[in-house]
């Protein structure tokens, strides 16, 4: 039997609310995400859950717990890890205990040493991002659902797919475009053969375009340029894809798995890792997150601002006016400009998972 982790919940209520979502009965790997002061001080941590149940029984305890490797490369670098078992024991102040002698002394909370950063500063930190977490989530759910408004941005001419143009696209002329910091495409998927992969598509409608492209049945490997930003203050960052669809058969998975190494050597670099078998475990929302942890864990936590869904949406238009000039003779559309969202998303504090 294929073990596989599975979506329990995530939400913006901080430690209080993923504790409630905890089975003493079952394994389970989390994210949560803090923020510590204010304005140009603040800091971000991550904190990777490890929640251990202790009515778990004994067999069970041991396949889930050898997911662990599979959960912490789907969650992404961390600052720091803790682990209880049982939801009595998950509580604010545990986890901020732990948090607090893994980050006090890192030179990076507060003015850098522990007599100036205390325990009670970081739980009023936390309440005061959770509060805010909350409104924010209030508004935008007042403003309508997310991805089905604001994604309309995308033009008529990006639900053009390279496998749409009138001129046959190559692999390798896709991976040029994706990986060119303003390339009309901006994700490209190919089949699993390093030596003679094909090409699954490409385009510039990034990740909801391209999931259209993710067969339950078929396993692809792809790379995704996120941009954040314009003109001078654009940034890229590229996401590299392994799709391993749940409803493909056990031989054929583990026949495609074993060549990942030698597909990322053949779509070069790359920023964040991604591995999914279904959609929602490759969401936009998720890989904007991840990449916000990459920035602040490769010690560049100043751009964080940078790193998010309002930076991105500007820098998706840019690109979708680069799409247009090239293909524009093969597009039987007219190209309209698109809306500004002025609204933050809210981000998710807390994801958790079964396994």
């Amino acid at each position: 039997m294929v073990m596989r982790l599975k979506f329990v919940a995530r939400g913006v209520g901080g430690v209080q609310e993923m504790a409630g979502h905890t089975n003493d009965e079952a394994v389970m790997y989390g994210l949560i995400r803090f923020v510590f002061g204010h304005g140009k001080y603040a800091r971000t941590k991550y904190v990777m859950v490890h929640f251990n149940g202790e009515r778990c029984s004994v067999v069970k305890r041991g396949r889930f717990n050898a997911m662990k490797p599979e959960a912490e490369t789907q969650i992404g670098a961390c600052h720091t890890e803790v682990q209880f078992h049982s939801s009595s024991e998950f509580t604010v102040d545990a986890v901020l205990q732990m948090l607090y002698k893994a980050c006090a002394n890192d030179g990076d909370l507060g003015k850098g040493t522990s007599s100036e950063f205390t325990i009670q500063q970081m739980k009023d930190d936390m309440e005061k991002m959770v509060e805010k977490a909350k409104e924010e989530l209030a508004a935008l759910e007042g403003a309508g659902p997310f991805e089905e408004e604001d994604l309309e941005m995308i033009r008529p001419g990006m639900t053009l797919t390279a496998k749409d143009l009138k001129r046959q696209i190559s692999w390798s002329e896709s991976l040029r475009m994706v990986r060119a910091d303003m390339g009309p495409f901006n994700w490209m998927l190919i089949s699993p053969d390093p030596g003679r992969p094909d090409l699954v598509n490409a385009g510039a409608g990034s990740v909801r375009q391209m999931h259209e492209y993710l067969m339950d049945d078929q396993v692809c490997y792809g790379l995704i340029r996120m941009g954040f930003g314009k003109g001078q203050f654009r940034r890229s960052k590229w996401i590299f894809l392994h799709w391993s669809g749940e409803k493909i058969k056990a031989i054929q998975r583990g026949k495609y798995n074993a060549v990942e190494g030698d597909m990322k050597a053949l779509l070069g670099s790359h920023n964040v890792y991604m591995h999914a078998s279904t959609r929602d475990q490759c969401l936009l929302e998720d890989i904007i997150d991840k990449v916000q942890r990459s920035v602040v864990t490769d010690g560049d936590a100043s751009d964080t601002d940078l790193y998010s869904m309002e930076m991105f949406l500007e820098a998706l238009d840019e690109e979708q006016r680069a799409m247009t000039e090239e293909f524009k003779d093969e597009m039987d559309v007219v190209v309209a400009p698109s809306p500004a969202r002025s609204e933050r998303a809210a981000q998710p504090e807390m994801p958790l998972m079964d396994a």
